[in-house]
This record gives C-alpha cells, sequence and structure tokens, in this order.
C-alpha cells in the first residue's frame, strides 16, 4: 500500500493509495476521502493540490450539475469558472451533446467504469485527452490539452508522407546512427534494401575510398554532440556507384530531454557538382585563353588598347606602339585625355564617349590627325570601360580609290569584266559582259564563269588550265571558244588577275574578255588562205620542176644526144673529125644558151652578179621579145642604188608576178614602166591598157595576194587601181635604208 503525506495547517495527514489505479486516477478518492476531513482544513489542502496541477480537473453530480472546476481547467477552456459551476453541464454546454463526451461521460457515470479518449473541442478549438472517473456521488473528469501533440502527429504524419513520396533520401537512425527506416527513394538510389541497412551504421554503408574524411569526422562529430548538421558528401552505392548528396539532418529529442533519433534528408546533387566541376574546368580553361588571349592581343598585328571608366588605361599592346609611335610603357596607367594630342583628342572623345552612352560597338574608318594616316577602328563597350581595336589601312584605302578608278573604267570599257570571289563564284560583271553573253547581272552573280559559258566545243583543256592558275592563285590569259545565253558561240581572249590585300591573302580575282570572234574568223580565212596558197606554192613547184623537165628533155636532151652522136662518129670516120667537131662544139654552145636561158626564166641573177636595175631591165627586156604589146620603160636614177637581197628579190618578184598576169588575163596593147627613187623611197608604176578588173571582188587565185604578201614583208605600200574595160595601174613604195644610194 502506497501512502500520500499531506501537510496541513493542523498537522500532517497520511492518505492510503490503491496500486491498480494509474497515478492521475487516484486524485478522484484522494478528493473523496479529503471530503471527510474536518471542515478547516479540506478547502485549503485540496485547493492547494487541485489549483496547482496542470490538467483541467472537473467534478459531476449524479444530475451532472458541476460542482468543482480548477484554475487549469479555467485556462484551458478560455472561460470564467463561476458561469458554469453548480449549473448542468449540458445546459452550460449544449453542443456537447451527441458527441463522444456525452457519450462517454454517460459511459462511465452508467456502468462505474473508468473510461479514456481524445477528442476535438471545436468551440474551442483544441485536441483533449480525456480521463473519466466514476464514483458513489458522480464523475471526476481529467481534461488535458494535447493540441500542440496532435499536430506534432498530423506533421509528423505529413512527413511520413513526404518522405516516402518524395524523390529526396530520407533516413531516420537511432542516436547512435544505426539506420531505423528510410523511404523508397534511398533505397532506389543506394541499391540497399530496408532489410540490409536496418540496425546498420548508415557510414559504413555509403563512404567509399574518395569520401572526404574531413567530412566523414564532422558529421560524426554533430551526430554524437546531438546536433543539427548540414553537409556534402560523396557516397557509394551498392554498385560503388559514386553521387553527391547534400544531407540535412535534425535530432528529435525525447520527453527526457535527449536525442532519441537523427531525421535527416538526403538531396541528390551529383549533377550540380558535376555542373560545378565543369564550370571550374571552364573556369580554369578561360583563365587559361585568357592567358593566351593576353598573349594573342600583345603579338597581333593589330592594335588594341583598354581603358576604364576614368579614362585610364590598362593595356596597350605592341601594334598599338608601332603604329602610334606611342610606347606600351609611356600609355599603360596613364589617362586617355593626356595621351593624345588636342587635336586627336577632340576628335576620338566623341566616338568613345558615344559608345558609353549608348553601350553598342562602332566601327569606324578615318584618317587620324595624329599619325595622318587612314585607320580601321573598332570600338567594343563593357562594364568596366572600352576596348579598342585599330588597325592602319592606308595601303588598302589607296587600294581601295585606285579600284574605283578601275570600276569606272570597267563599267565604260566595252570589254566584259568580271570580278570573282576566291572560290571562282562571280561576284560582280559589268554592262558589257551582259552585252557579250546575254546573262543580266542577278543572273550571273553567284554562279562561275564555268556555269555559264563553258559549252560542247569549248577547249576542257584551257578551262582546266584556268582553273589550276585559280588554285595557285597566278594570273593567266586564253582564248577560249565561250557560249552565249543563247547558244550561239563567240571566241573571248580572256585575261584573269589575282588581287591580294596589304597582307598577301588572297580577296578576289579580276577578269577581263575581249570578244575576238571577228579576228578568229579572219584568222581562220587567213589560215584557209594560207592554206591554199602553200597548195599553190607546192603545185607552182610541181610546174616548175615539170617545165624545167620538159625544157631539158626537148631542148637540151637531143642537142645532147647528137652531140654524143659525133663524138661517135669522130672515132669512125677521121676523114671528117674537123667537122664533126665543130658541129659537137656549135650544139654544146647551144646546150649552154639554153640552160643559162632556163636559169634565168626561173631565178633571178645572184647578188653581186647582177644589180638591181639590170634585174629590172633584163624583166623589161624579156617582155619586149615576147612581141605581144608595146613596152615603154622609164628607169630613173638607179645607177647608184643598191638594195637588200630580201628587197632586190622581193621587187623583182613583184613585176615577174605582174608581168605574168598582164600576158595571162589582161589582153593589153601597150605596158608603160615607171621605176624611180623619191625621198628614200623606191617608187614601181606598172600601167597597161589592158581590160582591167575589180579589186574589191574575191578572186580565187593567188597571186595577188602574194604580192600584198611581199609588199609588207618589206614594210612597203602597194595598191592597184583598175576598173572592168579601164585597163590597171600596179603602185608601190617601198622605203630605203639611210646608205642605199652609193657610188657604183
Amino acid at each position: 500500500m502506497n501512502q500520500l503525506h499531506l501537510h496541513t495547517a493542523t498537522g500532517k495527514k497520511k492518505f492510503k493509495l490503491r496500486n491498480n489505479l494509474p497515478l492521475a486516477g487516484k486524485i478522484p478518492v484522494i478528493s473523496l476521502l479529503a471530503s471527510r476531513l474536518p471542515k478547516e482544513d479540506t478547502p485549503t489542502v485540496l485547493e492547494q493540490i487541485l489549483e496547482r496541477i496542470t490538467d483541467g480537473y472537473v467534478e459531476l453530480d449524479e444530475t451532472w450539475c458541476v460542482v468543482y472546476a480548477n484554475a487549469a481547467s479555467e485556462r484551458m477552456l478560455n472561460l470564467n469558472r463561476h458561469d458554469y459551476l453548480r449549473r448542468n453541464l449540458w445546459e452550460s454546454f449544449p453542443y456537447l451533446v451527441e458527441t463522444v463526451f456525452y457519450e462517454q461521460y454517460h459511459l462511465a457515470m452508467r456502468e462505474k467504469k473508468a473510461v479514456y479518449f481524445e477528442s476535438f473541442l471545436p468551440y474551442f478549438n483544441i485536441w483533449v485527452e480525456v480521463n473519466v472517473y466514476p464514483s458513489s456521488k458522480g464523475i471526476s473528469v481529467f481534461l488535458k490539452d494535447v493540441t500542440q501533440r496532435k499536430k506534432t502527429e498530423e506533421e509528423l504524419t505529413r512527413l511520413s508522407l513526404i518522405a516516402r513520396e518524395t524523390s529526396n533520401l530520407v533516413i531516420i537512425t537511432c542516436s547512435q546512427g544505426k539506420v531505423t527506416w528510410v523511404n523508397n527513394a534511398f533505397v532506389k538510389k543506394t541499391g540497399y534494401t530496408f532489410d540490409e541497412l536496418e540496425g546498420k551504421y548508415i557510414g559504413e554503408m555509403l563512404r567509399g575510398p574518395e569520401t572526404n574524411p574531413e567530412t566523414e569526422n564532422y558529421i560524426d562529430v554533430q551526430s554524437r554532440m546531438g546536433l543539427p548538421f548540414q553537409a556534402q558528401i560523396l557516397n557509394y552505392t551498392k554498385t560503388k556507384e559514386k553521387y553527391w548528396t547534400e544531407i540535412n539532418a535534425q535530432p528529435v529529442y525525447g520527453p527526457d530531454g535527449n536525442v532519441s533519433q537523427f531525421f535527416a534528408i538526403q538531396t541528390d546533387i551529383t549533377d550540380r557538382k558535376n555542373a560545378e566541376a565543369e564550370r571550374m574546368a571552364n573556369r580554369q580553361k578561360i583563365i587559361a585563353q585568357n592567358k593566351q588571349l593576353a598573349g594573342i592581343l600583345e603579338h597581333m598585328n593589330q592594335g588594341f588598347f583598354m581603358f576604364d571608366l576614368s579614362h585610364r588605361i590598362h593595356h596597350w599592346n605592341g601594334a598599338a606602339a608601332d603604329i602610334t609611335g606611342i610606347p606600351s610603357k609611356t600609355a599603360v596607367g596613364a589617362m586617355i585625355t593626356s595621351l593624345f594630342q588636342d587635336k586627336s583628342l577632340s576628335f576620338y572623345l566623341p566616338m568613345f564617349q558615344a559608345v558609353l552612352k549608348t553601350g553598342r560597338p562602332q566601327h569606324h574608318e578615318y584618317i587620324s590627325p595624329q599619325i595622318n594616316k587612314w585607320i580601321e577602328m573598332d570600338i567594343y563597350p563593357s562594364e568596366d570601360g572600352i576596348s579598342v581595336f585599330f588597325k592602319d589601312v592606308d595601303q588598302r584605302k589607296r587600294t581601295e580609290a585606285e579600284l574605283n578608278k578601275l570600276s569606272l573604267v570597267a563599267r565604260e570599257t566595252k570589254n566584259a569584266v568580271l570580278i570573282l570571289a576566291p572560290d571562282e563564284t562571280i561576284t560582280w560583271v559589268n554592262a558589257a559582259f551582259s552585252t557579250m553573253t546575254g546573262y543580266s547581272f542577278e543572273e550571273a552573280v553567284g554562279n562561275t564563269p564555268a556555269d555559264l559559258m563553258v559549252g560542247p566545243l569549248t577547249n576542257m583543256e584551257k578551262v582546266n588550265c584556268i582553273r589550276d592558275h585559280f588554285k595557285l592563285m597566278k594570273p593567266v590569259q586564253v582564248e577560249l571558244l565561250n557560249y552565249r545565253k543563247d547558244g550561239e558561240i563567240y571566241w573571248a581572249e580572256t585575261s584573269v588577275q589575282p588581287v591580294f590585300d596589304e597582307k598577301g591573302n588572297l580577296q578576289q580575282f579580276f577578269c577581263i574578255q575581249n570578244d575576238i570572234t571577228e579576228r578568229k574568223r579572219m584568222e581562220a580565212e587567213l589560215a584557209a588562205q594560207r592554206k591554199q596558197t602553200t597548195a599553190a606554192v607546192i603545185a607552182a613547184q610541181e610546174n616548175e620542176r615539170s617545165f624545167v623537165s620538159r625544157e631539158l628533155h626537148d631542148s637540151v636532151n637531143p642537142v645532147l644526144t647528137t652531140i654524143k652522136l659525133y663524138q661517135e662518129m669522130i672515132l669512125q670516120d677521121e676523114c671528117r673529125r674537123t667537122e664533126y667537131v665543130a658541129k659537137s662544139k656549135e650544139l654544146l654552145q647551144q646546150s649552154i644558151s639554153e640552160i643559162r636561158r632556163l636559169s634565168k626564166k626561173l631565178s633571178i641573177p645572184m647578188r653581186g652578179l647582177y644589180s638591181f636595175t639590170d634585174s629590172v631591165k633584163e624583166l623589161v627586156q624579156q617582155l619586149e621579145e615576147t612581141t605581144l604589146f608595146a613596152v615603154e620603160a622609164e628607169i630613173c636614177d638607179l645607177q647608184t642604188l643598191q638594195v637588200s637581197e630580201e628587197m632586190h628579190l622581193g621587187v623583182y618578184r613583184i613585176l615577174q608576178e605582174h608581168i605574168t598576169n598582164i600576158i595571162k588575163h589582161a589582153d593589153a596593147k601597150r605596158v608603160r614602166f615607171l621605176v624611180t627613187v623619191v625621198e628614200s623611197k623606191l617608187l614601181l608604176t606598172v600601167t597597161d591598157d589592158g581590160k582591167g578588173f575589180d579589186p574589191q571582188q574575191k578572186r580565187s587565185g593567188i597571186g595577188l595576194n602574194n604580192m600584198q604578201m611581199r609588199a609588207e614583208q618589206l614594210n612597203g605600200l602597194l595598191c592597184f587601181d583598175s576598173s572592168p574595160g579601164k585597163g590597171c595601174k600596179l603602185m608601190a613604195s617601198f622605203p630605203l635604208a639611210a646608205d642605199s644610194r652609193q657610188q657604183g
């Protein structure tokens, strides 16, 4: 038997307690026992006890009248207890009727047994834990406010649901760090089942060779001290796959104030850590690139400088020093406003200010007032100031000016002009190109010349030659058969010239085409004429050979045969030997004369044996001997004239050919020759009264062409004045060397 000792005003009292009731169930017994104490002691002792307990306490009699309510119940219900003392409970709180309170109170009153339940009091918005104990005079009710506990339980329920459904890894361990619960996400990520983890130290299961020992130690210390902690750690799955996790752990305290367990949420941050590692690698790469960029900026052939918002220069590369003549040591650290001359500053400063104001880059080309050269400048804004790239383009601008002039020429010339990109595509053509080929500017641009002008008869070897020169970036000139848009062919003399910038880099190709169709036609005709001339010459040679053969056969051969016969007769007839010898001599002389005549007919006398004047006189003499017509000859002042062998032969052949034409075609009665020298020129005039001809009419023979060609070879002039029925007049003029007239 337990005893409760109470100190009263009259002394110490002892009360026996039953062992079969919980502590809270012993209080009503005390109150009932206390009601039998002397009246002067009872109110004071019970009030001291009941007024000090934290639970609400209410006594109801058998009529449901509230006979007592302590201060805790007053605070709990936030009602003045005097409002419902000595009043019927159900009348004071009608909303409790048909609730669990009404049901359980009646059950305790009716069956005289203790009841326990938890319920929500909606009117008072609290959760209460209720213990009801019956007695012979009614019931005693203990009320405990468990609102906070219920909220905690609800929160834990929600957290439990979240923990089960969240993608984060959730783990609960005991105070010693052994696993008591994990969610599905934890199992899925690590590959360990709950049975494999339960009762194990989580660190032993998840740590690996690359896990940071300092982080492990930090977690262990915080756990032993019962402190919350947050950490990022490299863990290993069951299959030894590495993953990064961020741990947020909170201790959970028991009723005794000691840590009972740890609740930890782990977030998989592998992707984030990989991204961080990648960013770090990129950062290191950027740092390396920045160093490399600094080296590039220093060694680039463009000037570069950078200054901050206060106009102080932070970088000035070697090319900037070379272009401006300002050393880097002088420029770096100086103010931009003090570095340039007043004239230059007033020129540059508005550019810089405009870029800072608009935040947009600007491009300028100008003649620098400081160095008096063309400069190309690009200005870029940044948060810290301005970066400037510039280079000397003086040569390029001069070239552009020259190209503008050439462009004007290209537009106005009758030749086709094309500008080609390095890949051989057309970027520009002039109007003459469209006229020549039939392709408009729009049709030409973007195509290659071969796309437009190569056809079945085009010489592909020459096309490939042009392409080879394109690849070698060398000039080339060819004559090529091309095709117009309508399919008509034409010949073009094509010249291609590469164009390079000041650094030697290929910029474009400049192509000029000259239409040489007419020239090629004339060349073809001339080639045909030459072919015809060659054939005629060969025929003439054959005729001459035949003539020589006939002459020798018909005239010389019989004479020589007779001489041979006389020689044989001399041996046989000594009496007539003298006669036969004389006749042989006569016949030999006749053969010699005949051979000489034939030789003169075939060629001019050898230079050195006959003068030019003698050769002309001999031709006239031969013409007179024909007795076909009357011949007049006037050969003036030629006794001292000596000409070159080429002139001698050329003029002789011209006269010989013309005399032959007169004999064969003119049917003339009279022919007049005039040969003279006037102002260092040899003049020939041959006039006949024959039937004449039209010099413009195309003729099948080659005699006139041969005469014309011989005159051109001697740098002379030759023409005919003739018409049908009016005879013919040949006029020729040949320049003589300064020393041609010599004394003979």
